[in-house]
């Protein structure tokens, strides 16, 4: 059988339509604030001391890590004990069948990409729990009972993992892009009422665009998977968290 894993909650990345925005926003707040005596209010109060924790470079983060090691675990047991005819109470994989010969090892594969390879070793850690026996392994060997085969992430390599480096299409202009040109055709549409509303709470020479009310909804996700929370992510409708998920749906036609 074939399991297909996705990596799991991430930083930011450097793109225009995520981790840029939401960078431009909030140094945008921040210049405004610092330069101005007169401030935000109501519900956007908060950005009048607001700091933003992001960092820009797409890597996993500790609740993704997290996340992969909770469904490799799940995986086991849901799947895993039936596959290889565990043992009552069987915690995780056993490289041995119960007579003593050997299963075939099975191959793990990961593209090169950082978060893609920490979601990879997360997740074998939960599956193949090495930390949770009865003699915990303090050193993990990823060699032990399996096999890794990493991709490397870059043109001209066949990676279905990867296919925006395998589609020959990937970087033609038109494309290419047609997903993100659809993105900043939506926003518009879905948020347009969403940017009249933080306006209300705007001091004097702050203008709140859709884009900014995209990135607000933006910061949300990743402060939530960060920090565990964010003042963000009550100052949208439901019908605008929906169209928020459209957009991501958009950028990946």
């Amino acid at each position: 059988m074939q399991l297909l894993q996705r990596h799991a909650n991430r930083f930011p990345s450097p793109y225009a339509d995520d981790g840029l925005i939401d960078q431009d926003l909030a140094t945008k707040v921040s210049d405004f604030v610092s330069d101005n005596s007169t401030g935000f209010t109501g519900p956007l109060s908060f950005l009048n001391s607001y700091q933003y924790q992001m960092a820009d470079n797409g890597l996993l983060m500790g609740s993704g890590a997290a996340t992969e090691f909770s469904l490799g675990v799940a995986f086991w047991n849901r799947y895993g004990r039936t596959l290889y005819n565990a043992t009552i109470g069987q915690l995780a994989y056993n490289g041995s069948y119960t007579n003593g010969s050997a299963h075939v090892a099975p191959l793990l594969r990961t593209t090169s990409q950082s978060r893609m390879q920490n979601s990879e070793i997360n997740w074998a850690l939960g599956f193949f729990g090495p930390s949770f026996q009865a003699t915990p392994e303090h050193a993990f060997d990823p060699t032990s009972g399996f096999e890794v085969l990493v991709i490397p992430e870059k043109e001209g390599v066949n990676n279905t993992l990867a296919a925006y480096d395998s589609c020959t299409n990937e970087g033609n202009a038109i494309i290419g892009y047609l997903g993100d040109s659809d993105l900043f055709n939506y926003i518009p549409k879905y948020l347009g009422a969403a940017a009249a509303r933080m306006q209300q709470y705007a001091p004097s020479g702050f203008e709140f665009t859709v884009n900014d009310t995209y990135a607000m909804q933006g910061i949300c996700a990743y402060e939530f998977s960060f920090l565990g929370q964010s003042e963000f992510c009550n100052l949208f409708t439901e019908d605008e968290w929906a169209g928020y998920e459209n957009t991501l749906d958009l950028e990946c036609k």
